[in-house]
């Protein structure tokens, strides 16, 4: 791009042809042709630019100006290279890149030295956090679940009144039930090792109340994590287990 010196030409219409330049004194002079023959206009460089109709423009530093069209890739730092329309995307900065690939396909973000990889709607989800795997199968995939092959149980519990109960019984177990007896005078207070059961009057106790007869399941992995209490002293529990 030239800038062209005001005082040099003056064309009205018509086109003009530059037949050829020479530079001289910090100036470019073009020799030109238009409708009335030849002229010499006189410039001063202000950019060079080089544009291309098509294919790959490199640019190694400075701006890039786009008149029209669309840019597909900015690059700030690092590497960033895109393919639209269901391609890869892929994005590096630093030293971790991420890798998208969209609708279904594979979402990954690599940070540090643990990866996460990801599959959108219906796939698997890998995460690695510290060192370790955390797999999830989301969505039309088969979780499996244990199922318990013991039933444990022990003596029918009498309890007492006192603040905090006792302790239901002792071994490891997955889930258990306990039951007030049908004849039981009064109710029966349930609570946990770290939050005990206490029955003073009513509407002043502390647990879940079970009525004579009434049942509860916890998901427990010990028989010892269950403290109860009665509210008349002699009342009894029956319960058992699954592990």
């Amino acid at each position: 791009v030239l800038n062209v010196l005001p005082e040099s030409v003056h064309i009205s219409s018509g086109e003009v042809q530059i037949m050829g330049y020479d530079y001289l004194s910090g100036e470019y002079r073009l020799v030109a042709v238009n409708e009335s023959g030849q002229i010499e206009i006189k410039a001063t460089v202000a950019d060079i630019v080089t544009a291309r109709v098509s294919g790959i423009v490199a640019v190694v530093s400075g701006e890039v100006h786009v008149m029209s069209g669309q840019v597909d890739v900015f690059m700030m730092s690092g590497e960033a290279v895109a393919k639209i329309s269901g391609q890869t995307v892929a994005l590096q900065s630093g030293t971790g890149p991420i890798l998208t690939k969209v609708s279904g396909e594979t979402v990954e973000l690599q940070s540090g030295t643990g990866p996460i990889l990801a599959k959108i709607s219906g796939e698997t989800l890998i995460a690695k956090v510290s060192g370790e795997t955390i797999t999830a199968k989301v969505s039309g995939e088969t979780v499996s679940i244990e199922t318990p092959t013991m039933v444990k149980t022990g003596p029918v519990r009498t309890l007492s009144d006192a603040s905090g109960g006792v302790v239901l019984h002792s071994g490891e177990v997955k889930a258990a039930m306990v039951k007030a007896l049908t004849d039981n005078s009064g109710v029966v207070l349930v609570g946990g090792s770290g939050d005990r059961p206490w029955y003073e009057a009513a509407g002043s106790a502390q647990g879940m109340v079970l009525a004579a007869g009434e049942a509860q399941s916890k998901d427990i992995s010990d028989f010892d994590q269950v403290y109860v209490v009665a509210q008349i002293s002699g009342d009894r529990v029956a319960f058992d287990g699954v592990y």
